[in-house]
């Protein structure tokens, strides 16, 4: 804990206290300020570790290591986990775009990176957005129409092109 925020609680009564003790299982922190918040996925870094996973080769290494961590064998005893690859997903029609594409490429952000969000765009497979920049094997994406349930617009997303499909 942060020593400046201990002057804070030492100003507060006992009751006082004692609310937001109570009040903490009814929190919503759902309305995080996003700086807050450390990106730990669509980012730069995140892509390459997608794509570098991507690799079936790797991901049945890395399971199978992480099974046999879990069982506490050797990796060479312990059988990997059937799992489908990344690249295997089912992410709706039409090819991954390419840099060569081009800024103003329109796509389709598959409901698959966000599966607990509400998507009502495109019979609820995915958003509509159009390319603003690339980076490598990444575009930053900005979202057509999407929108809070209080209709603010979803912020622009660094997103690997592997996850994206053409509209």
């Amino acid at each position: 804990m942060c020593p400046e925020s201990l002057h804070v609680y030492r100003r507060m009564t006992a009751a006082k206290h004692d609310e937001y003790l109570r009040r903490i299982p009814s929190v919503d922190v759902s309305r995080v300020q996003s700086v807050n918040v450390p990106r730990t996925s669509g980012d730069a870094g995140f892509a390459e570790l997608s794509a570098a996973f991507a690799s079936p080769t790797l991901e049945q290494q890395v399971v199978g290591e992480y099974g046999a961590a879990q069982t506490g064998r050797s990796h060479q005893t312990a059988p990997a986990p059937r799992q489908p690859a990344a690249s295997q997903l089912s992410l709706g029609p039409g090819a991954a775009p390419s840099a060569t594409d081009g800024i103003g490429c329109p796509v389709l952000v598959p409901r698959a990176l966000w599966p607990t969000y509400t998507c009502n765009e495109n019979g609820g497979n995915g958003w509509s957005g159009t390319i603003v920049s690339f980076c490598g094997s990444t575009a930053v994406v900005k979202f057509t129409s999407a929108a809070t349930a209080t209709g603010q617009r979803y912020e622009d997303e660094r997103l690997p092109l592997s996850s994206l499909r053409r509209a």
